[in-house]
């Protein structure tokens, strides 16, 4: 029983790696903020403005106004990126770090989660804040969800593969396009994107059947969820929009 919830965990926990959705749950519990699934434009939820805090934070360590943090971002930047020195990165850090730990302490004060819980939370912290910094921003940035937290995963992948700078296809995105719209303008093979953004998580995989701690059956499995949601992400125009049928088919 034990083996099989460790598996179960692992295999989560490769799931995450990729389209982040294991580092905000953490990120979500440790800043108060409900988990929700997606949803659409049609709903005002959509829109909500959770990195408003972040937006103000980063600002003040910086040394730069919230429109300035939002445009760099948008514009292909990640929160790192736009530090304007290392000193100010490290502050930025250390005050989200801070942040958290205080939303955790109250979340335990408030009988919302145990200190147990509460202690392990704490533990996750510098690593969610390390994530977002070094992650977070892009052109997805404030469109709700976490498609702005997880920009830094896969743009340099695909920029690289479209032959494309990231500022060019940062505002091709920040247009309204889909990276499947980018990549058919420019002739490239979707399913090649695909599989170009997938090659890291199926190292992992690999390693993971090689380590005996995944079946063939269980990666294969794992593979293929992957592929589908990657495939139906890149013919989204952010966490909030629609998809039509023959966009997500193909």
């Amino acid at each position: 029983m034990i083996k099989k919830r460790y598996l179960q965990f692992l295999a989560a926990f490769l799931i995450v790696t990729v389209l982040a959705a294991g580092i905000g749950v953490p990120l979500a519990l440790a800043e108060g903020v409900p988990i929700r699934p997606f949803t659409t434009p049609n709903n005002p939820g959509c829109q909500s403005n959770w990195d408003a805090a972040i937006n103000t934070t980063v600002a003040e360590a910086y040394g730069m106004t919230t429109d300035d943090v939002v445009t760099g971002l948008q514009h292909g930047a990640t929160l790192a990126e736009l530090a304007p020195t290392q000193r100010q990165l490290l502050a930025l850090q250390a005050e989200l770090v801070l942040q958290r730990n205080e939303r955790i302490d109250q979340a335990v004060a408030d009988g919302v989660i145990s200190e147990d819980l509460g202690d392990t939370l704490k533990l996750l912290v510098p690593q969610t804040v390390n994530f977002l910094v070094t992650n977070g921003g892009g052109p997805y940035w404030g469109q709700g969800g976490n498609g702005g937290r997880i920009w830094g995963l896969w743009r340099d992948t695909a920029a690289s593969y479209l032959d494309m700078s990231v500022e060019e296809m940062a505002e091709a995105l920040l247009a309204g396009d889909s990276l499947g719209d980018v990549a058919d303008a420019h002739g490239a093979d979707v399913d090649g994107l695909v599989d170009a953004l997938l090659a890291g998580i199926q190292e992992r995989l690999d390693q993971a059947v090689a380590s005996g701690l995944l079946t063939p059956e269980q990666a294969d499995r794992i593979s293929a969820g992957l592929h589908t949601a990657v495939s139906r992400f890149i013919y989204t125009t952010g966490p909030c929009s629609n998809m039509t049928p023959t966009s997500v088919n193909r």
